[in-house]
C-alpha cells in the first residue's frame, strides 16, 4: 500500500524561502518557522503534493493575519487545499 506524499508549503518573501511540511495544508503552513511579527512584506505561499501544485500571493496584512490567527490559517488552508486538488 503506497502512502500519500506529504504536503509541502513554501513561503517566498523578500527573496527568501521558508519551508514547512505536514500531512495537511494546515499542518504544512503551521510548520513554516515564522512568527507573525517577522512578516514585513507581501509573499507567495506555494503548496505541493507529489505532482500537484498551487500558489497564492498574499499582501503583508493578510500574511500577518494567517500566521497570527489559527482560524485565518485554517480558512486559507482550506482554500489552498481546494486549489491544490482542482
Amino acid at each position: 500500500m503506497s502512502e500519500k506524499p506529504k504536503i509541502k508549503a513554501i513561503l517566498t518573501m523578500d527573496g527568501k524561502e521558508y519551508k514547512g511540511e505536514g500531512d495537511s495544508v494546515y499542518d504544512a503552513i503551521s510548520n513554516i518557522p515564522l512568527d507573525w511579527t517577522q512578516i514585513k512584506t507581501k509573499g507567495t505561499i506555494k503548496v505541493s503534493q507529489g505532482k500537484k501544485k498551487a500558489e497564492k500571493l498574499f499582501y503583508a496584512q493578510m500574511l500577518k493575519a494567517i500566521f497570527a490567527s489559527k482560524m485565518r490559517r485554517m480558512a486559507w488552508a482550506k482554500n489552498l487545499n481546494f486549489l491544490l486538488n482542482s
